[in-house]
């Protein structure tokens, strides 16, 4: 698997992230509503470029090993956030998918748009078979997100899992082209 640039759409395009986004990515993510809605402790606040650069450098570590592929999330060559797939396991082809949007571009789409794309790149050039996605039960956002573009709940609780495979995105793609 290799990295690559994606974009499906004319609105949004989601390249890989590289350490001159450090500053736009430490001042989109000091946002305590992101940190909030992820597990306790794995997603800092106050939210700083240190924290950026460590960000970036385990994305391209990540890609390095092809064990992710994290994206800055770009409208009009600004970064409005983050989309990846972490936890790659190779001998299963399966992933896990990661986003968020600052927050002064919620509200628009730009979320669903984003991981629809992480999805066509999972499914096609990254040769996975299945994606996992987790959130908060209280994130009602991510999870009306996630069943709209084809995940189904794995588990509930304090944190939701949510699954989507292959067949059932290609399925999903070919009854929306369905005339």
């Amino acid at each position: 698997m290799q990295s690559m640039s994606i974009n499906t759409n004319k609105r949004l395009f989601l390249r890989p992230l590289s350490f001159s986004d450090a500053k736009a990515l430490a001042e989109l993510a000091n946002d305590k509503s992101i940190a909030k809605n992820m597990e306790k402790g794995a997603f800092p606040y106050p939210y700083t470029l240190e924290d950026a650069y460590h960000f970036i450098e385990w994305a391209e570590y990540a890609k390095i090993a092809n064990e992710g592929f994290n994206f800055a999330v770009e409208l009009e060559e600004e970064m409005v956030g983050i989309a990846g797939i972490y936890g790659i396991d190779k001998s299963i082809r399966k992933g896990s998918v990661g986003y968020w949007i600052g927050k002064k571009h919620r509200g628009n789409g730009y979320g669903k748009e984003a991981v629809r794309q992480l999805l066509a790149f999972a499914f096609g050039a990254a040769d996975l078979k299945m994606l996992n996605a987790m959130c908060l039960s209280s994130n009602l956002s991510s999870k009306s997100l996630l069943m709209a573009l084809g995940f189904s709940r794995k588990s509930s609780g304090r944190i939701e899992e949510f699954c989507i495979k292959n067949e059932d995105y290609i399925k999903g793609i070919n009854t929306q082209n369905a005339p």
